[in-house]
């Protein structure tokens, strides 16, 4: 009998036959980890239409066998190639079932570039995450150490050993500018529900992650010329110095939602989370509710479009909007500037974070104070896992306190950020019960509720603070407020109140999409400019509800700027006809939500879209 240490020194050499039989499970068993992967109240579904269509089928798994076989062509090792592949495979599915929980997003192609970004927002929703990734890592790399230790290469050609790989990165390559970018043939697969989180739980992850790959440049539109545009740019007046210049404070609140105004709460004997919000909406010039983009997270596609009167997702639905801006690009910010306006940016988080110490500049700020427990907020009090919103409303307010009566008008703008989620006791792991209701929560919704609703209170208390501040200041102010998405709550929270189904076809999940805003101005305002006249004036009643690409232009026009801005006066009055506009649906001027646009209105949106690419692609700076 050999002695122990002679067997650790023999290598097996497996044949070939068992190598193929390895290989097949490996396909079988990763392809089943990734289903497993898949959010579970769409796994059952997507396993039964992976059934029924043997070509969704093999749209998820051609990329696995690829791979394995490219990597046995050049390593010689089945048990070594599946391990890799497994990894790799397993990494990206947690990945993507992490940011599914937490943000109601899939991980998509453009988030590899963001791997900064990435990582700390994955940070946020708890360190297990990490650790969870880092121990599968580890675990595949132990396991591949032992595989190289006790089992021999196959002995493969070397034209094999080079020609083998080659041929399948050529090989996948080909399958994905052909079979894998056809838009068509991913539209068409039964269980569509244009909905980006969906697609992907529906249709597969692997399949839509390849299929997302041909979507990281943005197309130039059919038929664009810069021409019309160059004209349309070139007239603008003089500025008129007898324009009244408030002060405007711009404010896009983190993950603020009025869901807790729901008659499913009940806030008997309790504090009401959105008391003084409702009241000062109540007294607002203008009120009503921003359909954005993104739900959970996205943030900066609702500030992208807020800032600058451009729909995201009409020239990109998988880029982010802070990689379109390389060059000064034109937004409500430069507009103002030209008004004679200051224009300064708050963000209490990393400036690195989506680049936004660069970006914001090029938006025309110009000054940027931002920090996570350094620079600008390097001593700032930290509540939830981020600074404070009473940390950064005192950032707010010092700056509002330095404007004299000699100053330029100002214009400030912060997007806020302590009540981010996740809420899994990001406050307390036992909350208070802030409330009663009539559903039956169960224990973790009511958990991450209260968290929120912890958050709310601050939230709500520190825009009290502000209009409070502001109300008597004897300078003209002007407060628009506004979310950028609803918070990051499970998707059966929202589906249990009746608040859109955002797992439904596009009609269905506008409601989860629906954040919202208002426009409050100070007394000195009132005294100075009828604004509730002009909004009168422009249709902008009570119960406004539009796209969050309106928002800057609606308040250049509200406050008369829009005159020295074409492109801002366009979109100004393309809300008159096209109102909501987000990917699959649509509302028009009547009301009525549909799916494909009239004639008429598809016209007028490809104009709004060239003028969109036009405006960030094209447009050079010296006529910004």
């Amino acid at each position: 009998m050999p002695k122990l240490p002679q067997i650790f020194k023999r290598r097996l050499q497996l044949p070939r036959k068992l190598d193929i039989l390895i290989l097949i499970i490996a396909t079988a068993l990763i392809w089943g980890g990734m289903a497993l992967l898949t959010d579970p109240e769409f796994r059952t579904l997507y396993i039964e239409f992976s059934v029924e269509s043997p070509v969704l089928l093999a749209l998820n798994t051609l990329p696995i066998i690829i791979l394995l076989l490219g990597l046995y062509c050049a390593t010689g090792r089945s048990i070594l190639s599946g391990l890799i592949t497994g990894g790799l495979f397993f990494t990206l599915g947690t990945i993507n079932n992490i940011k599914a929980l937490e943000r109601q997003e899939p991980f998509v192609p453009t988030d590899i570039r963001l791997i900064r970004e990435a990582m700390a927002i994955i940070g946020q929703y708890g360190a297990g995450n990490i650790i969870a990734m880092v121990g599968l890592v580890v675990i595949v790399v132990l396991l591949g150490v032992l595989a190289v230790r006790f089992f021999s290469a196959a002995k493969l050609a070397p034209a094999i050993r080079i020609a083998g790989p080659l041929a399948c990165i050529a090989l996948m390559l080909t399958l994905i500018f052909t079979v894998y970018a056809d838009e068509e043939r991913y539209h068409g697969f039964d269980g569509a529900l244009a909905n980006r989180m969906t697609d992907y739980s529906m249709r597969g992850f692997v399949y839509s992650f390849l299929h997302d790959i041909t979507a990281l440049s943005v197309s130039t539109p059919a038929g664009f010329s810069a021409a019309p545009f160059t004209a349309l740019e070139a007239h603008v007046p003089p500025v008129d110095d007898s324009v009244p210049r408030p002060n405007v404070v711009m404010i896009m609140s983190e993950a603020f939602s009025t869901l807790t105004d729901s008659p499913h709460f009940d806030f008997t004997d309790r504090r009401n989370p959105l008391e003084h919000f409702l009241q000062i909406a109540e007294d607002s010039v203008v009120s009503g509710d921003l359909i954005v983009d993104v739900y959970g997270g996205g943030t900066i596609f609702t500030e992208f479009a807020a800032l600058t009167g451009i729909s995201p997702v009409t020239l990109s639905n998988a880029v982010v909007p802070y990689e379109f801006v390389r060059n000064n690009t034109d937004s409500i910010a430069w507009l103002m500037r030209r008004m004679g306006y200051s224009a300064i940016a708050v963000h209490p988080f990393h400036g690195w974070f989506y680049n936004r110490n660069n970006v914001f500049e090029r938006l025309g700020f110009e000054a940027f104070l931002y920090g996570h427990g350094e620079h600008a907020f390097a001593d700032a009090e930290m509540r939830g896992g981020f600074v404070s919103e009473a940390a950064t409303f005192d950032m707010l307010i010092d700056i509002i306190d330095e404007q004299r009566p000699d100053s330029d008008p100002l214009f400030l703008f912060s997007t806020t950020i302590q009540n981010h989620g996740g809420y899994h006791n990001k406050y307390a792991t036992d909350p208070p019960q802030f409330f009663n209701t009539d559903l039956d929560f169960g224990e973790e919704e009511m958990h991450l509720l209260n968290n929120f609703i912890y958050g709310l209170f601050d939230v709500d208390e520190q825009l009290a603070r502000l209009v409070t501040r502001l109300e008597d200041d004897p300078e003209p102010y002007v407060l628009v407020y506004f979310s950028d998405h609803e918070p990051s709550l499970h998707s059966s929270i929202f589906m249990e109140l009746g608040w859109g189904n955002i797992w439904g076809p596009p009609i269905e999940v506008i409601e989860g999409y629906t954040i919202p805003f208002f426009i409050w101005q100070n007394r000195a305002a009132r005294d100075e400019m009828d604004l509730e006249a002009r909004a009168a004036e422009l249709g902008l009643a009570d119960d406004v509800e539009l796209s969050a690409w309106h928002l800057g232009p609606m308040v250049m026009q509200l406050l008369g700027f829009d005159e020295w801005s074409p492109f801002m006066r366009h979109v100004a009055e393309l809300r008159a006809y096209l109102p909501v506009m987000r990917p699959g649906v649509y509302r028009t001027a009547g009301g009525e939500f549909v799916t494909t646009l009239p004639p008429e209105l598809r016209e007028a949106f490809e104009f709004y879209h060239k003028w969109s690419y036009y405006k960030v692609f094209v447009q050079t700076a010296d006529e910004r």
